[in-house]
């Protein structure tokens, strides 16, 4: 049977990968109430994927917030209004089936 553990990152953050993964199969251990092995514990990597940012002061911080608030909230409004424009073309009935050789092609 496969049992889903979600951990938080803080949980273990001493020793190598192994270590961390004999605490986290300690910890599920204690949670099942059954002995959950080193091996079956799938472990992570973290790779910083947003630009490091050093601001000089409280109101830069401020300031770079508010434009990224702003910019989230255009494209949220955005994506809105493509998922009613598609939804009232469905209402419609102008669907088009997917076309899943399409879909892989456009991926690869």
């Amino acid at each position: 049977a496969m049992r889903c553990v979600g951990t938080s990152a803080t949980m273990t953050s001493g020793g190598d990968s192994e270590e961390q993964a004999r605490v986290v199969g300690e910890v599920a251990s204690k949670i099942f109430g059954e002995s959950i092995s080193v091996s079956t514990v799938i472990g992570e990597t973290l790779r910083r994927s947003t630009a490091e940012c050093d601001f000089a002061s409280e109101s830069e911080l401020l300031i770079r917030s508010l434009e990224v608030y702003r910019e989230l909230k255009s494209r949220h409004a955005q994506l809105r209004s493509e998922v009613q424009a598609s939804i009232a073309s469905a209402e419609r009935g102008e669907v088009t089936p997917l076309d899943i050789a399409e879909l892989k092609a456009a991926l690869r």
